[in-house]
């Protein structure tokens, strides 16, 4: 079974790589790249992801969680599960995103290390780490960062959430500071069935606890669709 792996605001999937390398072969990862260029909307983006032509999982980290719940509603007969990493199903802090959408122009790649480690990152980030978040931020126009800021404001698939018929996972890092607890506890009001796994991580979960964050998803996806499922 493939397992698609949805990037987050960058989006590009060079920030799976020690993820992907860790997840169960099983799984057959692919990664997803967003178009570096385009300004492209969640609608867009969604409708630009190619499919697997059999059964498949999802991924999906901080910004793309609303394309993983879309995808998985869109082809409920073949998504075998949904892993939501850092993510939210509406905008987590609007205010925040607003502001962010502003700063994007200004910053992009040149985002003061404090920041990235207070948003992204955690405290503990080296200069190793921070230097390449800056080139990758950096490799994406700030014109497009901004545009996705903006759709996060105004998305909302809180109701095609609640209905999946696929099992959810949500993986959150203790340390986030975007996607907090009350974030986890709004969608476990939607859904109680909703598995939840917390990691010692900043918001770049995935990032920051490779080896951690491809057990717990390689053990859940491959729980969930045993042969016995």
């Amino acid at each position: 079974m493939e397992t698609l792996l949805l990037p987050g605001m960058h989006g590009t999937g060079e920030l799976f790589a020690s993820f992907a390398r860790h997840l169960a072969p099983e799984l057959s990862p692919r990664i997803v790249n967003y178009p570096l260029q385009r300004a492209e909307g969640y609608v867009d983006l969604e409708r630009g992801v190619g499919l697997p032509d059999g059964p498949f999982a999802i991924v999906a980290e901080s910004f793309s969680g609303p394309i993983g719940v879309r995808l998985a509603a869109r082809h409920p007969e073949r998504v075998r599960g949904v892993v939501l990493v850092a993510s939210f199903v509406r905008s987590p802090a609007p205010i925040l995103a607003r502001l962010g959408a502003l700063l994007a122009p200004l910053l992009g790649g040149t985002a003061p290390a404090f920041a990235l480690r207070w948003s992204l990152l955690g405290n503990d980030a080296t200069g190793s780490k921070i230097a390449e978040t800056r080139a990758l931020l950096r490799s994406v126009p700030p014109h497009v960062l901004g545009h996705r800021l903006r759709e996060i404001v105004e998305v909302d698939v809180s109701a095609e959430f609640a209905a999946l018929r696929a099992p959810i996972l949500f993986v959150a890092g203790t340390r986030d500071r975007l996607a907090r607890r009350k974030v986890v506890a709004g969608l476990r009001i939607l859904r109680r069935d909703m598995d939840v796994c917390f990691l010692d991580a900043p918001h770049f979960v995935l990032q920051r606890k490779p080896v951690e964050a491809a057990a717990a998803i390689s053990q859940w996806l491959l729980a969930k669709t045993s042969p016995e499922k």
